[in-house]
């Protein structure tokens, strides 16, 4: 009997250890690492954004065997400061040679420009550049730049090797750089606005000007209208006798629950360069009503005083419009916060990224109107300091868990990290370059059309360097 309860106690320590293995396995996965497999020189200066253009899928029926698989996958799209406001195209193609597998870019010619030199889009450097496919099947690029203008293209993809950019609506005028544009689909309110080039969709865009944040659209003959504007007003720390003090945006993310119920309150998180955090409450529907009568004109302001604005109402009743204000004003970071990322599943948390070296994840409280941290990571260990900055990150959720989400941040030392948004504390390094003074600048990610692998992470350097890991 002896024996045999030693037996039992050890068979139910291995169970129990098993079990804990499995639930380890199905919520925090172990993932491989990844691995550099190909890198080329992209641009002559900094790359400061990146994105991946998915082309359209070849309609049903259409014979698919004599066209190209090349014709069908995603395309890294460029921008940065050394090509003069111009975006570059490349195209990732796996071969062989000699039994081994080898990586190649192509580079794509883009209408507007000849050969390698990309299409010129801005009068100046490319701050932000983003895609949008629409469930009308259409793929459009939204853009910033450095001349305070931001824009949205029309992407088609004639051949495998030509990608065709239309330009069909811009808003300059933006009161600073332009360092970041989103671009939200919205269910059209009437028909009649929409055209051909917009599929029937109705385009509600984002974009950043110093403290301000621009809600834009544009009227079915390509007039771009701004249809709502929103303030970050003072800091928790300003001075209050201090009337105006401006802390530029630098990011945002708009934070959504996919589940189409507009009771919900839909957010839009801003990161500040003081390390300061606005929420503000996205009212993309009422903003778009008044696209057919918006109260600003190019400049924002309508000619009336920096905060409010004239409009009549569907009654032809004038009323008095005021720029949006912050639901929520909180210090997030020690520094300028780099980037803020909505989390795919939960629609009241976001993560934000920052100089000081940490990444924060937190989650808002709309009843008690506050802010609660819930996870903090960091490059080192919680006692131990680092001068290194995160310039770049992305958030990966892999093998389609909710409990999955993986940041991945580049660094100002040209450090690659990722860290589990579940877990915080020490990030694990996967990447170290060996050049020095060089910083990961830009993010991006794509899945492969043959989806034999789930994930490949492209970064992009000041030096003007672009890396696929795998």
């Amino acid at each position: 009997p002896a024996m045999f309860g030693r037996h039992a106690i050890g068979v139910l320590i291995i169970g129990f250890l098993c079990y804990s293995l499995l639930l380890h396995e199905r919520y925090f996965c172990v993932v491989e690492a990844l691995h550099l497999v190909h890198q080329w020189k992209a641009s002559k200066g900094s790359i400061l954004t990146a994105a991946v253009v998915q082309p359209s899928v070849l309609v049903e029926g259409e014979a698919t065997h004599g066209h190209d698989n090349k014709h069908q996958q995603p395309i890294l799209v460029a921008g940065g400061h050394a090509d003069d406001g111009r975006i570059r195209c490349w195209r990732l193609s796996g071969g062989s040679s000699g039994g081994t597998k080898k990586e190649t870019v192509q580079e794509i010619q883009v209408q507007g420009g000849s050969g390698g030199d990309g299409a010129k889009v801005h009068d100046g450097s490319i701050f932000s550049l983003t895609p949008l496919h629409t469930h009308q099947n259409v793929n459009y690029l939204v853009s910033g730049s450095f001349d305070r203008s931001a824009a949205i293209h029309r992407v088609d993809v004639a051949t495998s090797s030509h990608v065709v950019t239309e330009t069909i609506g811009r808003l300059s005028e933006h009161t600073g750089w332009v360092r970041l544009v989103e671009a939200v689909e919205v269910e059209s309110l009437s028909s009649e606005v929409d055209d051909e080039r917009t599929a029937g969709t109705s385009i509600s865009l984002l974009s950043i000007g110093c403290n301000y944040i621009n809600a834009w659209t544009f009227l079915a003959d390509g007039e771009v209208v701004r249809i709502a504007r929103l303030d970050a007003g003072p800091s928790p720390d300003d001075p209050p006798d201090e009337t105006f003090r401006r802390h530029d945006m630098l990011s945002f993310a708009i934070l959504d629950d996919d589940d189409d119920d507009n009771s919900k309150e839909k957010w839009i998180v801003a990161g500040l360069v003081d390390g300061t955090i606005r929420v503000f409450v996205a009212k993309f529907e009422e903003w778009m009503r008044r696209r057919q009568n918006s109260p600003y004109d190019a400049t924002g302001s309508s000619g009336c005083p920096t905060t409010t604005a004239i409009a009549f109402d569907e009654q032809d009743s004038v009323v008095t419009i005021e720029d949006e204000k912050p639901f929520l004003s909180i210090n997030g970071h020690a520094g300028r916060i780099t980037k803020v990322h909505c989390i795919h599943g939960f629609p009241n948390d976001f993560v934000t990224t920052s100089y000081d070296g940490t990444w924060k994840r937190w989650r808002i409280d709309a009843e008690l109107k506050s802010l609660s941290k819930l996870v903090e990571g960091s490059m080192s260990k919680a006692d131990e300091r680092s001068n290194e900055r995160i310039c770049s990150s992305i958030i990966i959720s892999e093998n389609d868990g909710q409990n999955n989400e993986i940041i991945y941040f580049g660094t100002s030392s040209g450090c690659l990290y990722r860290s589990w948004l579940s877990q915080g504390g020490e990030s694990e390094k996967i990447y170290q370059a060996n050049e020095r003074d060089v910083s990961i600048t830009a993010l991006t990610s794509w899945q492969r059309i043959d989806r034999s692998v789930e994930l490949d992470l492209i970064a992009c350097r000041s030096d003007g360097t672009a890396m696929v890991f795998r």
